[in-house]
C-alpha cells in the first residue's frame, strides 16, 4: 500500500516537473523573441550599456581592475574637467556575467540569449530541487504551481524585465522567484520541524539573496533577513553548513567593504550610488512630477510637462561636480535627509503616493522616460492596458493574502509572520526611494507565491481534520 502510494507521488512529481519543463523553456523562448525586438538592430556594443554599466564590462575586458572610467550622465566622476573612474556605482555580478559572454559576443542581442538561458538553467535546476522539497508539503498542489508559473511567465511585464539587460531586474527578477519560493518553503519546515532531508533549503535561500545583494544593493533587507530564518533553523538544527553559508555570505560583504575602503578611505558594502538613487524620490521636484515622469529626468531637464498640460519648472537639478563617487554619495544623502527634515508634510506626502503607487495604482509607472508626458503616454496606450492587467491582477493577489494571512494567522503564525517580512524586506527600499512597475512586478510574484504556500497548507490542514 505505501509503495504504491509512493510510486502515485512520484508519478505524480515527474508528470509535473515534465511540464515545468516545457513552462520555462517556452518562457525561454519568449525571453528570446523580446531580446530580438529590443536588440537584434542595436548597432552598439555591450560596452556603451547604459547607466554605467557599460564602463565596468569595458574595464574588465580590457584587463583592468573593476571600474568604470566613462561619462554616464548623473553617474560620472570628474578629475577636474576629465573625466575620472568610479568603482562602486554598481554592484559586480552584472557586469561580470556580461564581461564573461564578452568572449564569445559583444553585441546587445548575443549577450541577452547567453543570458536567458543561463537564467532559465538556473531556475530549471533549482525548480526541481524546489518540487522534491515542496512534495513533502502538499504534491497535489504541483499542477497550481504549474499553472500561476505559466501565468506568470506570460506576462507582459515579467518578459520585458525578464529579457532586459540594461537594468537588474534583467537578472534578480527570476532570482527572486527563486528566493522566494525557498524562502517561504524554509519558512514552513522551521514551524513543522521537518529537517530531516532539508538541511540545504536555508543554504539556497543564503546563496540565492546573496547573489541578489550583489546584483543590486538595495536587496540587502532580504539578505539579512534570509540570514535571520536560516538561524532559526540552526536554533533548532544544529547543521554547520549554514553557519559556514552565512560566514562565506558576510565574508564577502566584508570583502567589498574593505574593497571600498582601500580606494575611498570610506568602508561602505553598498553601492556609492544608493543616495544618489535615493535623492531622485527625495525633493520638491520629485513630489510633482513622481510618480509620471522617470525620477532621473531632473538631472537633465529645465521643465516637464504633465498629462494634464500642467508646466513644472525643474528647481532640483544640482549642477555639481564631484570628484569622488563616496563623496557625492554623501552629498546627496545630506541633500535628501535635509530635504526630509525641512519638509515633514511634502516627506509625507510623497511618501503616501509611493505608497499608492507601490501597493494600489493600476497604471504603468512612469508613464514617460522624458520630460513630456504626452509623447509618450498615448504612444504606448497598449502597453497601458497590458500593465493595467498585470497589476490589476497583482492587486487582487496582493488582497487575497492578506486574507489568507488573518486566516492562517493562529495555525501558522510563524510563516505568515515571514511572508509579511519578506515582503517588506523587498518593498521597504522602494518606498523610501522610489518605486516603477518594474519593481512593483518582482513583489506580485512574491504573493502569488506566498498564496500557494498557505493556500496548499490549509489543504493539508483540512486533510488532517477530516481524518
Amino acid at each position: 500500500m505505501f509503495k504504491n502510494s509512493l510510486k502515485l507521488i512520484q508519478n505524480d512529481f515527474f508528470n509535473s516537473f515534465k511540464f515545468s519543463i516545457i513552462i520555462v523553456f517556452f518562457f525561454l523562448f519568449l525571453k528570446i523573441i523580446a531580446s530580438y525586438y529590443y536588440y537584434f538592430t542595436y548597432e552598439l556594443d555591450i560596452f556603451n550599456l547604459s547607466n554605467v554599466f557599460g564602463g565596468y564590462i569595458k574595464s574588465l575586458y580590457l584587463d583592468q581592475e573593476f571600474k568604470s572610467c566613462i561619462e554616464d550622465n548623473q553617474f560620472t566622476i570628474f578629475d577636474g574637467e576629465l573625466v575620472s573612474c568610479s568603482y562602486s556605482t554598481r554592484m559586480p555580478i552584472l557586469p561580470y556575467l556580461y564581461f564573461l559572454f564578452t568572449f564569445f559576443s559583444t553585441e546587445y542581442f548575443t549577450i541577452a540569449i547567453f543570458k536567458n538561458i543561463l537564467l532559465s538553467l538556473t531556475f530549471l535546476l533549482l525548480l526541481r530541487i524546489f518540487y522534491k522539497k515542496f512534495i513533502l508539503i502538499n504534491q497535489k498542489t504541483f499542477y497550481v504551481i504549474n499553472f500561476l508559473l505559466l501565468f506568470i511567465f506570460i506576462s507582459p511585464s515579467i518578459i520585458k524585465h525578464s529579457a532586459n539587460i540594461s537594468y537588474e531586474e534583467g537578472i534578480i527578477l527570476e532570482l527572486l522567484i527563486l528566493w522566494s519560493m525557498f524562502f517561504l518553503i524554509c519558512a514552513y519546515f522551521i514551524s513543522k520541524n521537518l529537517f530531516v532531508k532539508n538541511e540545504y533549503t536555508p543554504i539556497i535561500v543564503i546563496t540565492l539573496s546573496t547573489v541578489i545583494y550583489f546584483t543590486k544593493a538595495s536587496m540587502l533587507l532580504c539578505l539579512i533577513l534570509s540570514i535571520i530564518l536560516s538561524l532559526y533553523w540552526f536554533q533548532k538544527q544544529k547543521n554547520y553548513k549554514i553557519i559556514i553559508t552565512i560566514i562565506i555570505s558576510c565574508s564577502l560583504i566584508l570583502s567589498w567593504g574593505y574593497r571600498n575602503l582601500k580606494l575611498s578611505n570610506s568602508f561602505n558594502i553598498g553601492s556609492s550610488i544608493n543616495w544618489v538613487l535615493g535623492y531622485y524620490g527625495l525633493n520638491n521636484t520629485a513630489l510633482k512630477i513622481y510618480p509620471e515622469i522617470a525620477l532621473d529626468q531632473i538631472f537633465f531637464a529645465e521643465s516637464f510637462t504633465l498629462k494634464n498640460n500642467e508646466i513644472i519648472i525643474n528647481n532640483d537639478n544640482v549642477d555639481v561636480v564631484f570628484e569622488n563617487e563616496w563623496i557625492k554619495n554623501e552629498y546627496y544623502k545630506n541633500k535628501s535627509l535635509d530635504w526630509v527634515n525641512e519638509n515633514p508634510l511634502k516627506f509625507i506626502k510623497l511618501s503616501i503616493k509611493k505608497f499608492y503607487n507601490f501597493f494600489i495604482y493600476l497604471k504603468k509607472t512612469p508613464f514617460s522616460v522624458g520630460p513630456d508626458v504626452n509623447l509618450e503616454y498615448e504612444r504606448y496606450s497598449f502597453q497601458q492596458f497590458v500593465v493595467f492587467i498585470w497589476l490589476l491582477f497583482g492587486r487582487l493577489s496582493t488582497l487575497i493574502l492578506l486574507f489568507m494571512i488573518f486566516k492562517s494567522w493562529k495555525k501558522e503564525k510563524f510563516l505568515c509572520s515571514f511572508i509579511i517580512l519578506m515582503c517588506g524586506a523587498y518593498s521597504a527600499p522602494y518606498l523610501i526611494g522610489f518605486n516603477y512597475e518594474r519593481h512593483i512586478t518582482p513583489f506580485i510574484v512574491m504573493t502569488i507565491l506566498s498564496n500557494i504556500m498557505l493556500f496548499s497548507i490549509k489543504n493539508i490542514n483540512n486533510s488532517n481534520l477530516k481524518k
